[in-house]
């Protein structure tokens, strides 16, 4: 086992860890630690072994190896801002980190340089639209692996938008309509608003919910009425016809 790291700049897993450390402290000027919590599922240890696919594995630490299936090792953590830990936002400040074998070193943790004002702008949106909710949305902005480097958090949020590096998830709440036509009426004066001022600007996936007794953790609950990538495909706010509409509707309650 121990032969195993001798490709990387590290020579055990505790030094991988540390490594790991350093590279964000060095890039991004901040302490980042690592989360030992993420969607209800709490881990014993920093990293974990995977030997293939992580659904495969047996373990329940966070470090993965898909050597075989990418002929190359990939280790996977998450981490949050040392800052972050135990406050109130740190459900929506965890990132993933990926190295590899081949001296890769991507991460996703530059969106917590941003996710500040993108948020605001977003719930200024929705709060503008007159939209009604029967919670406080939830918004989360969630990094796109990009080589570490790229992003050092200094940058300006214009050319971060420019660059969309990341994606704004929105989990919408609304109250229970008596028919499919209601909640389709609904649903369309969503998606009116969020691809007139939210999309493409923002990359916005979207879960419509209602508020019900269902649980996903990360502070997300509620039956998923709808869910939507608005980017994918090419869609835009034309493409969605009543029919398309009704489709998803009926392909989420079966969930």
């Amino acid at each position: 086992m121990e032969s195993r790291w001798n490709k990387y700049p590290f020579n055990s897993q505790g030094n991988a860890e540390k490594y790991a450390l350093e590279k964000l402290k060095k890039n991004y000027g901040i302490d980042f630690v690592y989360s030992h919590e993420w969607h209800g599922k709490t881990f014993d240890n920093e990293f974990s072994v995977y030997d293939d696919y992580p659904e495969k594995s047996q373990t329940s630490e966070l470090l993965k190896f898909f050597g075989q299936a990418m002929k190359k090792t990939v280790f996977s953590a998450q981490v949050e801002p040392e800052i972050e830990s135990g406050s109130k936002d740190a459900c929506i400040c965890k990132y993933n980190i990926y190295m590899d074998s081949t001296g890769s070193f991507r991460d996703c943790s530059h969106a917590y340089f941003f996710h500040k004002k993108i948020t605001e702008n977003i719930s200024s949106i929705l709060h503008n639209s007159k939209l009604q909710f029967t919670r406080e949305p939830v918004i989360e902005i969630s990094g796109l692996p990009r080589t570490i480097g790229k992003w050092n958090g200094k940058e300006s949020l214009e050319k971060y938008l420019k660059e969309r590096d990341f994606e704004s998830n929105l989990y919408l709440y609304i109250t229970p309509c008596k028919s499919k036509n209601e909640y389709i009426k609904v649903i369309r004066g969503i998606l009116q608003i969020l691809y007139k001022e939210a999309d493409p600007l923002y990359n916005v996936t979207v879960s419509i919910r209602i508020n019900d007794e269902k649980t996903q953790g990360n502070n997300i609950s509620g039956s998923v009425l709808f869910f939507q990538d608005l980017d994918q495909d090419g869609c835009t706010y034309e493409k969605w016809t009543d029919q398309m509409i009704a489709y998803f509707l009926e392909i989420n309650s079966m969930n």
